[in-house]
This record gives structure tokens, sequence and C-alpha cells, in this order.
């Protein structure tokens, strides 16, 4: 993705999205429990934005009903070669117990790592 700039009529910069706090979606989706297990969990790379910093947050429980006593997904956010690479696993492996799902959202800063 491009950077976004604009300019007033005189023509100075009044913004550029790689200086500025500017977050842009790349990614939103919501997150199986059962499907991240409670091994390593799941990674999601985004290889088409290699050498941008992202931002990445994570909803769980993302779901109707009572989540008492079940398990909640956690996601870490780190660079391999340059790639932002997202993990999503389950801090209590508490096999008893169900996972919840969840609601990841992936932006782009525009920021070079």
């Amino acid at each position: 993705m491009a950077a976004f700039r604009s300019f007033d009529p005189s023509g100075a910069e009044r913004f550029n999205s790689y200086t500025d706090h500017t977050l842009f979606n790349i990614d939103q989706r919501q997150i199986d429990g059962a499907a991240v297990g409670r091994g390593n969990g799941i990674y999601i790379n985004y290889p088409e934005h290699a050498g941008r910093r992202a931002y990445v947050t994570l909803v769980s429980p993302f779901q109707v009903g009572d989540i008492d006593g079940w398990a909640v997904l956690s996601c870490r956010l780190d660079y391999v070669s340059g790639v932002p690479r997202v993990r999503i696993f389950v801090d209590n492996n508490t096999e008893t117990i169900p996972i919840c799902d969840g609601q990841l959202t992936v932006c782009w800063t525009g920021e070079s790592i």
C-alpha cells in the first residue's frame, strides 16, 4: 500500500500516512477457538506488508452466551525477515475447558520497521 498524502492550496503537506499516526485495516477475521488448539497455536503471515510495522488486536471471547470456565485466545506479533507474523494461541491449556472464539484485526501503520 502506498502512502497517503494531502496538501493545502499552497502546496504544504497537511497529512502523510508514513509519519502521522494512521492505521490501515489489512485483515479482519473470526478465529475459531477449536481450530487454534492447545499446542503452538496458528500463525498468519502478511508478506505483502514486509518491512512495515503492523498493529494487532484480538478480542476473545467473541461469541454469544456464557463463557465462564472457557479458555481465551491470545496473540503475539513478530517479524520474520521483516514479514509481520501473528501467532494466535491459548494461554490456559487446561484440557477440560473449551476454547473461546476470537475476532482478529490487523492494521498496517505506514511506518517502516
